[in-house]
C-alpha cells in the first residue's frame, strides 16, 4: 500500500504521501493490540482526519474513552483539530 501511495504522490497533481507514527500507552495497547503503528496519509491532512481514522480502526477507544478523556500529543505538543500532519510526526495517545 505504501509503495502504491508513493507512486501516486509522484504523479502530477497528486498529493504526496506522508507517514506518521502513532503510539499508545499501556491501557490503549490492550484495546489496539499494538504499542505503535504507522499511518500513511496525504500531505495536507489534518489531525482531525488522523483522529477520525484512528477511531474508525479502533472504535473501542472512543467507546471506552469519551471525548476529552484521552491525552494526545503530536511531537510533544497538544494538537488542534485543524493542525496539519507532517511527514515523520509522532503522535502519542494516553489515558488520564
Amino acid at each position: 500500500m505504501n509503495e502504491f501511495l508513493e507512486k501516486m504522490g509522484g504523479m502530477a497533481h497528486m498529493p504526496k504521501a506522508i507517514r506518521v507514527e502513532v503510539f499508545y500507552d499501556a491501557k490503549l495497547q490492550e484495546i489496539t493490540g499494538v504499542a505503535s503503528e504507522p499511518v500513511t496519509m496525504n500531505e495536507g491532512a489534518t489531525f482531525g482526519y488522523l483522529l477520525k481514522n484512528i477511531f474508525m480502526a479502533h472504535p473501542e477507544m472512543m467507546e471506552t474513552y469519551p471525548p476529552g478523556t484521552l491525552g494526545i500529543a503530536i511531537n510533544g505538543y497538544s494538537p488542534k483539530t485543524y493542525s496539519p500532519m507532517l511527514d515523520g510526526d509522532r503522535v502519542l495517545f494516553t489515558t488520564h
